[in-house]
C-alpha cells in the first residue's frame, strides 16, 4: 500500500513535469545548469523508485526550488486552460451526438412552439421598470422597444444585420437620410408596423412593446439511431438538397432561412396523405396519432390542416400524395401559415436529424417536454 501513497504519486508526477520543462528550456540553458537540473530530477526519481517516503518529500521540495526560476509563470493558467478545452470538447461531442440546441425562428409550428412574436403596448401604457425588463428578458425572452419619431419623416427601407446569426438588429432608413437602429429582426420591425413608405409625424410612436423570443429547444439526435421515425412527433431535419425550401408561407419573408427546420412528421415511407380541411387523412383513414389529432381537431388556438391553392401538393380535397420508400412528409402545426412539404415536397431520409425533445427557454407555457 506504501507504493500508492500520495507522497510517491506527487514525486512521480513532479519528475514528469520537471522533465517536460527541462525539455522545453534545454536550448536556453548552459551545460552546467543543464547537468544540475538533470541531477536534481534523477535524485528525486531514485527516491521514488526506492519508495523512500521521507527522502521523496525532501527531494521534491529541493526540485521545486531548483526549477522555480525556469518554471513557466502561468502553469496554473495553462492547466486551467487545458481543463476548459477538454470540457468544451466534451460539450461539443455531446451536442454532436446527443442533444443539440435549436432556436425556433418562425411561427410555422405555433401554437405548439413559438417563433418570435411581437407584442405591442399602447402609448398611454407605461413600460415595466428597467430592473423588471431585465428580469423578463432573462426569464421570458422579452426584448423591449420604445421608439418615438423626433420629426416628420418617411421610411424608405429596412436593413437587417445579425452579427453572425445572433442579436439581429434592423436599421430604418429615412427619407431625410437619417438612420435609426432597432434591436429586433426586420420581420418583427414590420410587425410593429414599420414598413417602407410609411410616414411618421413628430411624436408618433414608431415601435412600443416587446418581441418575445422564439422557443429554444433541445433536439434528441440519438433517437433515430435506435428506432424509426414515428408519425405525429415533432422532428428536426437538414434543409440541404431540398429544392425550393424556404418558399411558401411563413418562412417566405425570413431573410435568415436556417440550415435546419422543425415540423411535425405527418407521413412516413409508403403513406398516402390527403387533406380535407381541417382533417388529415393517412392511408384512407383520419390520422389517429395524438400530435396530428391535436391539430386536426381545429380547437382554438389550433386551426386544423389546410388545403392551400398556393401550395404544390395537397392543394385540394381530392389531391393525395404517396411517400416514397425513403421519404418523410412534414407539416407545420400552423398549417395556414407554414412552409412545409406541401410546398417543397418530402424530406429525404438522409436529412433527418432527430426529434424535438425539450423546450429549455424561455420559461413559460411551452417549457418542458415537447408533445
Amino acid at each position: 500500500m506504501f507504493y500508492f501513497s500520495r507522497t510517491l504519486k506527487h514525486g512521480h508526477q513532479l519528475v514528469r513535469t520537471a522533465r517536460e520543462i527541462l525539455h522545453r528550456k534545454r536550448d536556453l540553458l548552459s551545460s552546467e545548469d543543464l547537468a544540475r537540473y538533470e541531477e536534481g530530477i534523477e535524485r528525486l526519481n531514485q527516491a521514488v523508485k526506492a519508495r523512500d517516503k521521507q527522502k521523496t518529500e525532501t527531494e521534491s521540495k529541493a526540485l521545486e526550488e531548483l526549477f522555480h526560476p525556469i518554471a513557466p509563470p502561468a502553469d496554473g493558467l495553462r492547466d486551467w486552460t487545458e481543463t476548459i478545452v477538454v470540457s468544451i470538447a466534451v460539450v461539443v461531442a455531446f451536442r454532436a451526438y446527443f442533444l443539440q440546441p435549436f432556436a425556433i425562428p418562425t411561427g410555422s409550428m405555433q401554437p405548439t412552439l413559438n417563433g418570435l412574436i411581437v407584442h405591442k403596448i399602447a402609448k398611454d401604457q407605461p413600460l415595466p421598470s428597467a430592473p423588471l425588463r431585465i428580469l423578463k428578458r432573462a426569464l421570458f425572452g422579452h426584448a423591449y422597444v420604445d421608439l418615438v419619431s423626433p420629426r416628420r419623416d418617411k421610411v424608405v427601407g429596412l436593413t437587417e444585420t445579425s452579427n453572425g446569426g445572433f442579436f439581429a438588429r434592423t436599421t430604418i432608413h429615412w427619407e431625410s437620410g437619417d438612420r435609426t437602429t432597432i434591436g429586433v429582426p426586420a420581420r418583427q420591425a414590420e410587425g410593429f408596423g414599420i414598413v417602407r413608405g410609411r410616414i411618421y409625424n413628430e411624436g408618433d410612436v414608431i415601435a412600443r412593446g416587446y418581441v418575445q423570443a422564439g422557443d429554444q429547444v433541445f433536439v434528441n439526435r440519438m433517437s433515430y439511431h435506435f428506432r424509426r421515425p414515428e408519425r405525429g412527433e415533432v422532428f428536426v431535419f437538414r434543409t440541404e438538397g431540398i429544392a425550393g425550401i424556404g418558399g411558401g408561407q411563413a418562412e417566405l419573408s425570413n431573410p435568415n432561412r436556417g440550415e435546419h427546420y422543425i415540423k411535425r412528421l405527418a407521413g412516413v415511407p409508403g403513406d398516402t396523405l390527403r387533406i380535407a380541411s381541417p382533417r388529415l387523412f393517412l392511408n384512407g383513414a383520419e390520422a389517429k396519432e395524438p400530435g396530428l389529432v391535436l391539430v386536426a381537431k381545429a380547437e382554438p388556438p389550433y386551426a386544423g390542416y389546410g388545403n392551400l391553392l398556393s401550395a404544390n401538393l395537397l392543394r385540394t380535397t381530392s389531391d393525395s400524395y404517396e411517400c416514397g420508400p425513403k421519404d418523410y412528409f412534414a407539416l407545420g402545426d400552423n398549417s395556414y401559415n407554414s412552409s412545409d412539404s406541401r410546398f417543397w415536397g418530402p424530406v429525404p431520409e438522409q436529412n433527418l436529424l432527430g426529434t424535438g425533445y425539450f423546450v429549455y427557454w424561455p420559461l413559460g407555457p411551452h417549457w418542458g417536454f415537447i408533445k
